[in-house]
């Protein structure tokens, strides 16, 4: 057996568990503003709360114009945060300011991301603090 093929050997059970550690990073990785997943998140949360809570008749056809207000990495938290917003085209036609952040590193396991969102004028209970101030970088 050549030096070589033993420093081979040694090192495989080690890939083994580094393997689902890389996978593990890549799935955190925080998606850029302009994702279609996550705009595709956002408008599906938001139709379905539409159809069950909202009951204004109003959905999100399209969000365009997106593009980034702020990024908060490797700051006081640990949960990584990148603020954006668009332009969303409403089902009747109007257009609305859609506000939203993107965070990493806060789900149970840390692992993964996570939208929450405000489209303007379409927040009936305030949870956003009323103008999204809770989703706008402050």
């Amino acid at each position: 057996m050549t030096p070589r093929s033993l420093a081979a050997l040694i090192a495989a059970p080690a890939l083994l568990v580094l393997l689902p550690l890389a996978a593990a990073a890549a799935e955190t990785a925080m998606p850029p503003c302009d994702s279609d997943a996550v705009v595709g998140r956002i408008a599906n949360r938001f139709n379905w709360a539409e159809r069950n809570t909202f009951h204004k008749g109003v959905t999100i056809d399209t969000v365009d114009q997106r593009r980034e207000s702020r990024l908060d990495v490797a700051g006081p938290s640990v949960i990584d945060k990148r603020y954006c917003r668009g332009q969303a085209t409403m089902s009747d036609g109007s257009k609305k300011r859609v506000y939203y952040v993107i965070e990493t590193g806060g789900t149970l396991t840390g692992c993964g991301w996570n939208v929450f969102w405000c489209v303007d004028g379409h927040d009936p209970y305030h949870v956003n603090d009323g103008w999204c101030r809770v989703v706008r970088p402050q």
